[in-house]
């Protein structure tokens, strides 16, 4: 009988702990990025950091607590936005120009531009997977870029059927997940040099961003989080969502918990393993505006504006 008493004591406190308060994730370190870090992205010991006209910040975060500045590539880059990191080479979008620019940082203390790729739109995302790059262009759709040569990326297919405005873009398996104005769209790129829009699913809020795991896609909009099957990349179908409190500039995705980029919110931490209950787990509370956001390991970095790189740990 005791033991059995002892049991169901743990239990409520499991139940307590599993549906208590969001956990508050402590700061334990910042960088200042000078001017506005607007985008991110973490490789190895190094964070990427998109600081808008200041160009690309390479960051050792070797030490999580104390990250430091070790290289700066401003060159002809001009304002970017976003930055992906792969074999050496940080490929960063400038949306103003409708360029996606190539950098260097096998020496990440001399960051050094190396090529291009003219896009026919303003860019927004972008996203790597194997010899591509998959860029999101506004109002001409998805680009596919080889970048087999990093020094001479090459367009090699797209598929610009909407002329409605594309903010991001997620790669899973042999499809492109496009977070379009009019909502989700879903690519087939298993022949790259003729990409093919297999389905669409309309969204009451404009799409800004995506994430693509396992058979679900999670889109940021204005009004906040939704979740949609894409089990059968042909019929995605909506099975949850959430209001957040700001409009979602970025997500992360870590298991079954949703890292929400949430402008002036700072970052909301979701759990999404019931998508039809979503619940927040846990937030950062960052101390400007909250850009874009990453994780890796426990550590929870945050390109949040004036304030540069923020490290959180959850």
């Amino acid at each position: 009988m005791k033991a059995h008493l002892i049991l169901l004591g743990l239990c409520a406190m499991a139940v307590a702990v599993a549906h208590g308060e969001p956990k508050d994730c402590p700061l334990v370190g910042g960088c200042d990025t000078s001017v506005f870090a607007v985008g991110v992205t973490v490789s190895g010991n190094y964070a990427y950091v998109a600081a808008e006209d200041s160009g690309l910040r390479v960051i050792s975060i070797s030490d999580p607590a104390h990250p430091a500045l070790v290289g700066t590539c401003i060159d002809s880059i001009g304002s970017i936005s976003h930055v992906a990191v792969a074999g050496g080479y940080a490929y960063v979008t400038n949306y103003m120009d409708a360029v996606m620019w190539v950098i260097s940082v096998s020496d990440p203390a001399h960051p050094h531009e190396v090529g291009y790729y003219a896009s026919p739109g303003l860019v927004s995302g972008v996203a790597l997977a194997g010899n591509y790059a998959y860029v999101s262009a506004s109002h001409y759709g998805l680009r596919i870029v080889s970048i087999a040569d990093p020094l001479h990326p090459t367009e090699t297919g797209y598929c610009s059927d909407s002329t409605d405005r594309t903010d991001d873009v997620c790669m899973a398996g042999d499809y492109a997940y496009l977070a379009d104005s009019s909502g989700l769209r879903v690519i087939s790129i298993a022949d790259p040099a003729h990409p093919v829009e297999v389905a669409r699913h309309a969204i009451s809020s404009t799409a800004r961003n995506v994430v693509v795991a396992g058979n679900r896609a999670y889109v940021g909009t204005y009004d906040g989080l939704v979740i949609i099957s894409v089990a059968d990349p042909l019929h995605p179908t909506e099975v949850g969502s959430y209001d957040t409190p700001d409009e979602p500039e970025a997500l992360a995705l870590v298991g079954d918990n949703v890292y929400v980029a949430d402008a002036g919110s700072g970052v909301g931490i979701l759990s999404a393993g019931d998508p039809a209950n979503i619940t927040e787990a846990g937030y950062c509370d960052t101390p400007a505006y909250c850009y874009d956001v990453t994780v890796a390991g426990s550590y929870v970095y945050v390109a949040d504006g004036s304030s540069g790189l923020q490290v959180f740990q959850y």
